[in-house]
C-alpha cells in the first residue's frame, strides 16, 4: 500500500507532498513514480498554477505496485484593499492612515515603498504636514487571508499637503481725516 500527502500554498509558492510505501503494514524500501511530473523521489516539491492531483506509483521490492493520490491546492489571493486620498494644509493634525481590509483579512503597511520594504503589520503610517512635504507621497499597503497567510497585491493611497495661500494687503500712507482703501490679494 500507499499513503500520500497533501498540502496548501499561495499562488506562486512551492507545495511539498510525500508518499511512504508499505509492505503488510511495514514501511518497505522501494520506488516512486510521480505523475503528472515524473518524478522518481518519496517527496515532490511543485508549484503548480491551480489545484493540482498528483498521483504516485509505488513499487515494493516485490515488484508489487500500489497508487496513491496527493493534491497540492493553490488557495486565491486576496484584492488590494479599499483606500482614499487623504488632503491636508501645511501644519494640519495628521492621523493613522486608513484602509478598509476584506473580512478575515489583515492589512501589511509598507511606507512609501510600491515594491520590496518590509511591513509595519497592520500599524498604519502617520503623514507629515510639514512645510517640507508640500505635495503628493504615495503610500502602499496590501492584506493578507488570515486563514491561508496569502498576501495580495499593494494599493496605493496618495496623500497631499497643500500650501498655505499666501496673503498681500497694502498699505497705503493718508494724511489726517482722508480716506484710503486697503486691498488684499491671495495667491497660492
Amino acid at each position: 500500500t500507499v499513503t500520500s500527502t497533501s498540502t496548501s500554498v499561495c499562488p506562486g509558492v512551492a507545495g511539498t507532498i510525500t508518499a511512504s510505501g508499505f509492505d503488510n503494514g511495514v514501511a518497505a524500501g522501494g520506488s516512486y513514480s510521480w505523475s503528472p511530473s515524473g518524478v522518481a523521489l518519496a517527496g515532490l516539491t511543485q508549484t503548480p498554477a491551480a489545484n493540482t492531483v498528483y498521483t504516485v506509483t509505488y513499487t515494493d521490492p516485490n515488484l508489487c505496485t500500489a497508487t496513491g493520490t496527493g493534491t497540492i491546492t493553490v488557495n486565491p489571493l486576496p484584492v488590494a484593499p479599499v483606500t482614499a486620498p487623504v488632503v491636508y494644509c501645511v501644519n494640519d493634525l495628521t492621523i493613522d492612515l486608513i484602509a478598509t481590509a476584506a473580512p478575515g483579512c489583515t492589512l501589511n503597511w509598507y511606507g512609501t515603498s510600491a515594491t520590496g520594504g518590509v511591513s509595519t503589520g497592520a500599524v498604519a503610517p502617520t503623514p507629515s504636514s510639514l512645510v517640507g512635504a508640500v505635495g503628493p507621497t504615495t503610500y502602499y499597503v496590501s492584506q493578507t487571508i488570515t486563514a491561508t497567510g496569502c498576501e495580495g497585491p499593494r494599493a496605493s493611497l496618495v496623500v497631499t499637503v497643500n500650501a498655505l495661500p499666501v496673503i498681500t494687503v497694502n498699505s497705503p500712507t493718508i494724511c489726517p481725516t482722508t480716506n484710503a482703501t486697503l486691498t488684499a490679494t491671495g495667491a497660492k
